[in-house]
């Protein structure tokens, strides 16, 4: 397992100690995931991760299933609640709507596949 503090450390080596302390900190923090902030932080990696797999599914890509169940597992934030009823438009562009095979990720304009859009 590589020591990630002591790659950090190698990384920063090269920069003011001021600076190369905070960083350090910070990178600790995060692979401690032992805060609310470092929890976040990691998940937000994992979404990445997790969009990224739906885009490569969306793409034709196949055996990336477990690929998106792992991510989905592995995160920690909890989620709000459910919405009683989906938002009928997204926000982001007028006549956005979730397709129905993908609502439960929404994937706001990076791919074709996940939106429909009104002629409107």
């Amino acid at each position: 397992m590589p020591d990630h503090e002591q790659i950090t450390r190698d990384q920063l080596a090269a920069i003011p100690d001021r600076l190369s302390k905070s960083i350090l900190d910070a990178a600790i923090e995060y692979e401690a995931a032992e805060t609310r902030e470092a929890i976040c932080a990691r998940d937000a990696d994992k979404l990445e991760c997790l969009i990224q797999a739906v885009e490569y599914r969306h793409a034709g890509h196949q055996n990336v299933q477990n690929w998106i169940d792992t991510s989905r597992r592995s995160l920690r934030t909890p989620s709000p609640p459910a919405s009683p009823t989906p938002p009928s438009t997204c926000p982001r562009s007028p006549g956005c709507r979730p397709a129905p095979d993908d609502h439960e990720i929404p994937v706001h304009g990076r791919l074709p596949a996940p939106l429909t859009h009104s002629a409107t």
